[in-house]
């Protein structure tokens, strides 16, 4: 049986979260997204903490990685210190496929994605994580919803 993964994005520039928003609804995904703004958010989020105390934990985050170069990654210290949260998914999304070369440490991450995002992109990113897919479903019509 398959269940749809949950995404959390954390991207500090709201014209991308509309743009995220824009390729999700355009494409027909119907994952559940939740967006935060910053690092930390994203440790409110994944310890349940605040407005986020009855959230999914995600199975991927996707996130914006200019902010987290500006204080050399260690934004990511919740995800990759907590044994709770080895088991997540982590895509670095890009402006331009040169930032990848610029981390101090690319092992934190699973994949990487420029922007903007793409479904081919997307397929590509999913397919290199063992645990997660593509499932291709039957979207309702109108009628049936």
């Amino acid at each position: 049986m398959y269940t749809p993964i949950e995404l959390l994005i954390v991207e500090d520039n709201p014209g991308d979260i509309r743009l995220y928003q824009e390729f999700f609804k355009s494409n027909r995904l119907s994952n559940n997204v939740t967006y935060v703004r910053n690092s930390a958010e994203m440790e409110k989020f994944l310890r349940r903490e605040g407005e986020y105390e009855h959230a999914t934990p995600p199975d991927l985050i996707m996130l914006s990685l200019r902010p987290f170069l500006l204080n050399g990654l260690q934004g990511l210290d919740p995800i990759r210190c907590h044994p709770m949260f080895k088991d997540i998914a982590l895509v670095g999304l890009m402006g331009a496929a040169s930032e990848e070369e610029g981390l101090p440490d690319r092992s934190a991450f699973t994949s990487y994605m420029v922007k903007p995002l793409d479904l081919d992109q997307l397929r590509s990113v999913l397919t290199k994580i063992n645990s997660l897919g593509l499932v291709i479903g039957r979207v309702p019509t109108p009628a049936q919803v």
